[in-house]
C-alpha cells in the first residue's frame, strides 16, 4: 500500500538519504538558494552592463539559470506530484535491499554483472548473466546493453568503448568552438550536450550512479 511505501521512503531517507538529499528535498532551502542565485545574478547583470563588459554569460546568466531552475522545480513539486513508481524508483535506488524482486531488481543484477567481466571479460557471446539462457539482467539488448558489453569485454573493453564513444562528444566541442558562425556553434553544442547526457545516464544508471 501507499501508507507502507511512504514508510519505507522516509527510513531510507533518514538511514541512507545523506545530507545532500536532505538539502535537495527542502523545498524551503530551494526557494532560498534559487532567489539568491536569480537576485545576485541580476545584480552582477546590471553592473557589468553599467561598465560596458561583454563578458554576462561567463558567469551570470549560468547563475540566472541555476537560480530559476531552482525555483521552477520546487513549483513543479508543489503542483505535480509524484507518481507512485517515481517514488518506488528513487527509494529502491537509495536502498535496493528493500525492493529485491522488484523496482530495486535491475540494479542488484547489473552491477554484479558489470563486475563479473573483471579485467578483459569472458569473452564475446560468453555473457551468461546478460545474454545466457536464463538472463539475470533484464533488458541487456537495449537499456541495459552496457552490462552485456562490460560483462563480455571486461574493464579493458568498457574502457576501450568508453574512450570511443565519449571521443564523439570532444569532437563536436571542437567544431563548436571552431565555427564561425553562432548557428553552428550552438547547433554543435547542442548535439554535442544530447549525445552526453544520453550515454552518462545510460551507463550511470547500469552502474548504479543514478536511478532506473
Amino acid at each position: 500500500t501507499l501508507n507502507a511505501l511512504q514508510e519505507v521512503v522516509d527510513q531510507v531517507v533518514e538511514v541512507e538519504g545523506g545530507f545532500f538529499f536532505k538539502i535537495f528535498s527542502n523545498q524551503k532551502l530551494l526557494l532560498t538558494f534559487g532567489a539568491l542565485f536569480l537576485i545576485a545574478s541580476i545584480v552582477m547583470v546590471g553592473i557589468r552592463i553599467a561598465r560596458g563588459s561583454k563578458t554576462l554569460r561567463q558567469y551570470y546568466i549560468p547563475l540566472g539559470i541555476l537560480g530559476i531552475s531552482l525555483i521552477s522545480a520546487v513549483v513543479v513539486m508543489k503542483t505535480v506530484p509524484f507518481r507512485e513508481n517515481q517514488v518506488i524508483r528513487l527509494t529502491a535506488f537509495l536502498n535496493p535491499e528493500e525492493f529485491k524482486q522488484g523496482a530495486g531488481y535491475h540494479l542488484r543484477a547489473s552491477k554484479p554483472a558489470v563486475g563479473s567481466g573483471r579485467f578483459f571479460g569472458k569473452g564475446l557471446m560468453n555473457a551468461e548473466m546478460t545474454e545466457g539462457r536464463i538472463p539475470h539482467v533484464p533488458e541487456s539488448s537495449t537499456d541495459f546493453i552496457f552490462a552485456s558489453w562490460a560483462e563480455q569485454t571486461g574493464f579493458l573493453g568498457s574502457v576501450f568503448l568508453l574512450f570511443f564513444l565519449f571521443s564523439i562528444p570532444l569532437r563536436g566541442l571542437q567544431i563548436s568552438y571552431e565555427s564561425k558562425d553562432r548557428f553552428g556553434s550552438l547547433l554543435a553544442s547542442g548535439i554535442v550536450a544530447l549525445l552526453f547526457y544520453h550515454m552518462a545516464i545510460n551507463i550511470g544508471i547500469v552502474i548504479g550512479l543514478m536511478p532506473v
